[in-house]
């Protein structure tokens, strides 16, 4: 089983479990604390990821530091199972399913907008209400990337699906046409 499923397997269970006990968004609170703890401790982070150490003591470690960074006890007992489970190391991507999936809950969409120049706000703010339309979504989050390769134009990335409208891709495309073309001619001729 790919790590992706496994994460979006356990981030599905903690937003049911939450859902259950209206913590949805304490839980992504504590998700987000714990995060950023694990980003500014790179001790704590060596502690927390630790391959060797057994679950009931690594939870003998870190359980006075996780009950002071997390407020909700159904986050605690997710990260104990996690380590029992020996799925520690499947945090951050459990995490980032789990704001996916929250993002989703709220209407929220992120999408990812490549060009060759830093887009302007008012620009930003005209293509976000291009996705809302698109999508159906009530908030979007652009998050933004320069490539020069890409010519022109702009390629942006929902989820899984990409909209190519770079110039490099009608470029791309017009040569494809241009060889079909030379092709069926030299076949006719022949």
């Amino acid at each position: 089983m790919s790590s992706k499923v496994i994460a979006e397997r356990y981030a599905r269970a903690l937003m049911a479990a939450a859902s259950d006990q209206s913590l949805v968004e304490a839980v992504a609170d504590d998700l987000a604390a714990l995060m950023q703890a694990l980003a500014q401790s790179p001790e704590f982070e060596q502690l927390f990821f630790h391959q060797h150490l057994a679950p009931a003591k690594k939870q003998e470690l870190l359980q006075s530091i996780l009950a002071g960074l997390l407020q909700e006890q159904i986050t605690r007992n997710f990260i104990l199972l996690l380590w029992q489970k020996k799925r520690g190391s499947e945090l951050p991507a459990i995490v980032a399913s789990y704001q996916a999936a929250l993002r989703q809950l709220r209407g929220e969409l992120v999408a990812e907008v490549t060009t060759t120049r830093q887009l302007g706000e008012s620009e930003l703010r005209q293509l976000g209400e291009q996705i809302k339309t698109l999508t159906g979504c009530q908030a979007v989050e652009l998050q933004t990337r320069i490539d020069k390769s890409i010519l022109g134009g702009l390629i942006l990335r929902i989820g899984d699906k990409v909209y190519d409208g770079s110039l490099a891709r009608r470029l791309q495309q017009l040569r494809q046409k241009l060889l079909q073309a030379q092709v069926h001619q030299s076949g006719v001729s022949s």
